[in-house]
């Protein structure tokens, strides 16, 4: 991240209650943000009941915003992500919709991960480096989650959909903004946060 946005600070005091599709996406922003060095908490909360999905997200992302506004302090912010699935999203397109306009009546950040947040690492010039492909911009191709499925799969021996995947993230330096649009945009709008100006 650029060194003027990184100024000012100074103390750990911020949490960001981050609402995610499943807990693997909150495990990869928990990493991108502690190997940025950024000076906030993430805190993750996902819908109960399931593997997640963008319309379980819907279904609960009233009651999720609502029991984190009340753990919060006045120091912290609520987010909500997900991936934007261009490609399929058309089959779940209310769900979008109720997101986005839940967002927006809740007065919460709304932050999309293009196409998957899986596109993100497959941006990242440590985890490419680890898996001896060139970092680029995967925010337009068709389920970036498969490809690096394949990937880990091929080089490595690495089930992505187990809990070694947690050896994956070791390998982010946290770059894939540098390739990635959506991961700059996002980290963009998390440094934005009200929280992260207290």
């Amino acid at each position: 991240m650029d060194d003027k946005l990184n100024r000012g600070f100074s103390r750990l005091t911020s949490t960001i209650y981050l609402i995610v599709e499943d807990k693997t996406d909150g495990e990869v922003v928990k990493t991108i943000i502690r190997k940025r060095s950024i000076p906030v908490r993430i805190e993750v909360r996902f819908p109960s009941g399931g593997s997640g999905g963008i319309s379980r997200l819907a279904a609960q992302l009233e009651r999720l915003i609502e029991t984190a506004k009340a753990e919060k302090t006045k120091h912290d912010c609520v987010t909500v992500l997900h991936d934007l699935d261009i490609h399929q999203q058309q089959i779940n397109r209310q769900s979008y919709e109720h997101i986005e306009k839940t967002c927006r009546d809740k007065g919460v950040k709304l932050v999309i991960a293009h196409d998957e947040i899986e596109s993100w690492l497959l941006a990242d010039s440590a985890m490419c480096g680890w898996l001896k492909i060139e970092p680029r911009s995967w925010d337009n191709e068709r389920k970036p989650k498969r490809a690096l499925i394949r990937l880990l799969k091929k080089e490595k021996g690495i089930n992505y959909e187990s809990p070694a995947r947690k050896k994956v993230f070791d390998h982010l330096d946290g770059t894939g903004d540098r390739f990635s649009q959506s991961m700059q945009d996002a980290v963009k709008k998390l440094y934005d946060a009200p929280c992260m100006k207290s």
